[in-house]
């Protein structure tokens, strides 16, 4: 290569290397929000240039032919797809129909390309390809035809000056604290566009026959400088958007000479302006009304002060913050600040300390009161009755009062000293410690429970307590105070009733037994069994007594269908049938309103429904129907086929199952009948 080709050549190397070298240090940022498709972008500008050269340098038609096939690729799916991109992103446009203005550019490329790659047969790009005999290098030529054409206006400028226009648009969005900072990437994009319409219009404006890739080397470099000079990559102008403009905290932007420069709509809100009033006005004009923030905004100084204003005829209260905005050699380039809100925490402050005078006050009278009455103090000592305790988090007891320790026949020193669960029955200490865990942790400020004590004489006792969290004003709990009382006397009243109550459901179901001429002891036996296989599925004891109560009354609805029909012998006619059938609607509308029955009601109810929806009175189908309902199906069948009644024997063991296993999936839950065989074989039933 002489000396006059490699002179022609060097701008075009120079402008490689430069785009290189950008698409190197953007490369070293991909992992940063935006950089990703600025490097994709680059890199594609780059591989442009480096087709030219060698579209260039080539020594046959073929070959740059070739060549120049390669560059309009990158330039379609490396050059203009990601500036689109990266122009939609960075100005936070949101496309109206997405899916169809991608499909389109994607349709649109996918035929270009196809076009591209078989020209050899149509020639719709290189109608009469041929070379020039310009010196050093000889050029290759061809007539633009129409697709060339709507190729570059339609894909290449239309999606530039499109993307431009987004950049331009945000530019001049209200108080853009980086409008600058657009522009000059604007620029950047903005001037390869023109350089390259000289090009298509075959002016020449520079010694070389195309001056496209200086001019994307020149606008790479002005597009990186205005990104990297203004920070994208260190903090990104959409970050205003959506951080500080979304903050609830009111936020400032001064610049050195107290001017504003940027304001969030918080602080606009606080303050009753709009941007218009306020961004670039002096902050002591701006802020005529408030002025502890012109006091505050003359000291130089980095500060934190708490404040109070009023704002709509209402009290506020705020931590101002102060920070200085310095630039990379140190140099003060502005203010910012940044109000929080602490009205809220100030208000529970006030109040705190209202309360706390208050209770001071009253304490104080209180003492007075007792100190100028030895009686009325020995008495309201010697009949309190209820338990007071406050303690740490850490389990230290700061206070008992005389009722616990009368209570528990302790000295004060040693109630403070001794661990509360010492007391507990061991069986209510894990309930005891998950309550403490969830006041610790917030879930709740306050909690009511009942639990067992093993009294100083070794008698089992029932105390009720109430823990209330104490926080301070940043939510952290300081302290729990507990208030209790023995709750025994109430306990075995509620066990009497209970008791009570079961003795009538047991009554119950012997009445309907003799009435319905069933086996005696059919309510007990499918209680019981009921109640194991419950059990075995996992119900708590808490649900395995409303299931128990269930099954006992588990035909009191029959109440309702008069003693003829009842006691027939013979089959029942079609009016009878259904006379029958409403007993579980009857069972529900007279147990419905007995609170104590309330959680019971699944089995009276359902347990004539069947697996395939042919049961009765819903007509329910299989998770449908309460799975306590699916249970006592299984047993109620199983009894019902394994006693002997006045018209039948007992079926044998053997068949009674097959009945089961052939019922499994029509009558009744697989599941169910799965679990209850399992049993059977076990002995377990």
């Amino acid at each position: 290569m002489n000396r006059e080709e490699i002179l022609y050549l060097a701008p075009y190397v120079f402008s490689l290397l430069l785009s290189v070298s950008i698409f190197l240090y953007t490369w070293q940022h991909r992992t940063i929000r935006g950089a990703r498709v600025y490097t994709w972008y680059v890199g594609g500008q780059s591989l442009t240039i480096l087709g030219f050269i060698l579209e260039l340098i080539s020594p046959t038609l073929r070959i740059k032919i070739f060549w120049d096939k390669f560059q309009w690729l990158t330039i379609a799916y490396f050059v203009v797809l990601p500036f689109l991109i990266f122009c939609i992103q960075y100005s936070e446009y949101k496309l109206n129909h997405p899916t169809l203005d991608w499909g389109f550019i994607v349709i649109f490329l996918i035929g270009f390309t196809a076009l591209l790659l078989t020209d050899d047969i149509h020639h719709l790009l290189y109608p009469n390809p041929h070379l020039s005999t310009d010196y050093p290098f000889p050029e290759l030529q061809y007539d633009y035809t129409y697709v060339v054409y709507i190729f570059a206006l339609v894909y290449v400028y239309g999606a530039n000056l499109y993307g431009i226009s987004l950049l331009v648009r945000r530019a001049f969005q209200p108080h853009n604290l980086y409008r600058i900072q657009y522009l000059i990437v604007a620029a950047g994009f903005f001037i390869p566009l023109i350089i390259s319409f000289f090009a298509l219009a075959n002016i020449r404006i520079a010694p070389q026959r195309d001056a496209s890739p200086f001019s994307l080397a020149i606008g790479n470099l002005i597009v990186a400088w205005g990104l990297f000079r203004y920070g994208l990559f260190d903090i990104a102008p959409i970050a205003r958007e959506r951080i500080v403009e979304n903050m609830s905290d009111p936020v400032i932007v001064l610049d050195p000479r107290n001017r504003i420069v940027d304001i969030n709509r918080a602080a606009l809100t606080l303050i009753g302006k709009n941007s218009k009033e306020v961004i670039g006005r002096a902050s002591n004009v701006a802020f005529a009304k408030w002025a502890f923030v012109v006091e505050l905004l003359n000291h130089p100084a980095e500060q934190r002060r708490e404040v109070s204003a009023t704002s709509q005829g209402k009290a506020l209260f705020f931590d101002i913050n102060i920070s200085h905005i310095l630039n990379g050699r140190g140099e003060l380039i502005g203010r910012i600040i940044v109000a929080h809100d602490i009205t809220e925490l100030k208000t529970l402050e006030i109040n705190y300390r209202t309360l706390s005078e208050e209770l001071e006050k009253r304490v104080h009278e209180r003492t007075e009161e007792l100190h100028n009455s030895a009686e009325r103090y020995r008495a309201v000592v010697e009949h309190q009755t209820e338990f007071i305790v406050r303690w740490k988090p850490d389990g230290t007891r700061t206070f008992v009062n005389e009722a616990y320790c009368r209570y528990w026949n302790l000295t004060y020193e040693q109630a403070l000293a001794i661990n509360f669960l010492f007391h507990v029955a061991e069986e209510d200490r894990p309930n005891i410690e998950e309550k403490i865990a969830r006041l610790h942790s917030g879930a709740v400020n306050a909690e009511t429970e009942i639990h067992r004590v093993i009294k100083p004489d070794g008698n089992i006792a029932w105390q009720e307590w109430t823990d209330q969290g104490i926080r301070d004003e940043w939510g952290r709990l300081i302290e729990i105070q507990s208030v209790g009382r023995d709750v025994t006397q109430r306990k075995r009243a509620e066990e009497n009733l209970i008791e009570a109550y079961e003795t009538t459901l047991e009554g119950w179901a012997k009445a309907l037994e003799l009435r319905d001429k069933e086996t005696e002891g059919h309510s007990r036996r499918v209680t019981e069994t009921t109640v194991i296989v419950a059990r075995a599925m996992g119900f708590t004891e808490e649900e395995l007594t409303h299931i128990r109560r269930g099954s006992i009354l588990h035909d009191i609805g029959k109440m309702g269908v008069p003693d003829d029909i009842l006691r027939k012998n013979g089959s029942l006619t079609e009016n009878e049938r259904m006379i029958v059938e409403k007993h579980p609607d009857t069972a529900f509308e007279l147990l419905k309103g007995i609170s104590f029955l309330e959680k019971a009601l699944e089995i009276p109810h359902h347990h004539h429904e069947k697996w395939d929806g042919s049961g009765y009175p819903r007509g329910l189908k299989g998770n449908q129907i309460p799975l306590p309902a699916r249970i006592f199906a299984v047993v109620d069948v199983w009894d019902a086929l394994t006693t002997h009644r006045p018209y039948r024997e007992a079926w044998s063991r053997e068949t009674a199952v097959q009945y089961l296993v052939d019922g499994s999936g029509t009558h009744f839950d697989p599941k169910v009948v799965e679990i209850f065989l399992e049993l059977l074989g076990e002995g377990k039933i």
